[in-house]
């Protein structure tokens, strides 16, 4: 067990993150720790509907907003963003609802031998099922799922079970933090269920450096080949290179909550 998500987990506060996040000024105060950042809302509308867009299996899909800091990962260019939905046919962006899937390519300098990371999706699933993935790396690593009845998360060999059920039909923000410079198991993997801590049960000895061999990350399911799919809509995923504050991922979920009223 873990206390808050704060100061005394060796987090320091930055005062830059006391002002408003917003769109325009996220990359100001984050620079190139902000390596994705995908927005599949409609013009920023807490309403949400999927971008008016079809798209086929492996295709490009450049009609997500993109506010990635590092360009080369998103869709300026376009090759290393792909929408893959398999066997389910033709889905509208962002509309993972049948089981598909996208993934980020090519991203090996991003991912590989990282001492720390922080991942934050906006999803609603729609379906239930036993397994399912919001987010994994080609190698099973800093990953976000659902399984035994609980959200887990998983990082550097060390796998933590929250708490905290699955809420269908309903928008959700997931925060995972993996700061490999932890002193202790619970200071290195750390979950935020719609703004709140959680408390993990931790196995396995998580490592001070992630894999050295992830070279792509895959949004909706467990690997490139569908496994294990997220069903429902993703809204907003952005990845940073290093472990967040406390006041920094409190003050990103602020701008994500009034957004997509959670």
């Amino acid at each position: 067990m873990f206390g808050a998500f704060s100061k005394s987990m060796g987090f320091g506060e930055r005062p830059a993150i006391k002002q408003t996040i917003t769109a325009a000024n996220l990359t100001t105060i984050f620079g190139s720790a902000n390596q994705l950042w995908y927005d599949f809302s409609n013009a920023g509308s807490s309403a949400y509907s999927p971008l008016p867009i079809t798209i086929t299996s492996g295709s490009s899909m450049t009609g997500a907003k993109d506010i990635s800091f590092v360009g080369t990962h998103g869709t300026n260019s376009v090759t290393n963003f792909k929408y893959a939905t398999n066997q389910y046919g033709t889905l509208s962006a962002a509309d993972l609802t049948a089981g598909g899937h996208f993934t980020t390519n090519n991203t090996t300098t991003f991912l590989s031998n990282l001492t720390g990371m922080t991942v934050i999706v906006v999803c609603k699933p729609t379906v239930s099922s036993a397994t399912f993935y919001l987010c994994n790396t080609d190698q099973t690593d800093l990953q976000i799922y659902y399984s035994g009845g609980k959200w887990n998360v998983k990082a550097a060999n060390g796998t933590g079970v929250s708490t905290a059920t699955l809420s269908l039909n309903t928008w959700q923000i997931h925060s995972f933090v993996y700061n490999g410079g932890g002193a202790t198991s619970a200071q290195k993997l750390r979950y935020r269920y719609n703004k709140a801590d959680q408390t993990l049960s931790i196995s396995g000895t998580i490592t001070a450096i992630s894999g050295n061999s992830n070279d792509n990350y895959v949004w909706g399911a467990s690997d490139s080949s569908n496994v294990s799919p997220f069903k429902g809509y993703i809204g907003e995923v952005m990845l940073f290179n290093r472990a967040l504050t406390a006041g920094e991922v409190a003050a990103i979920e602020t701008y994500l909550g009034g957004k997509w009223g959670v």
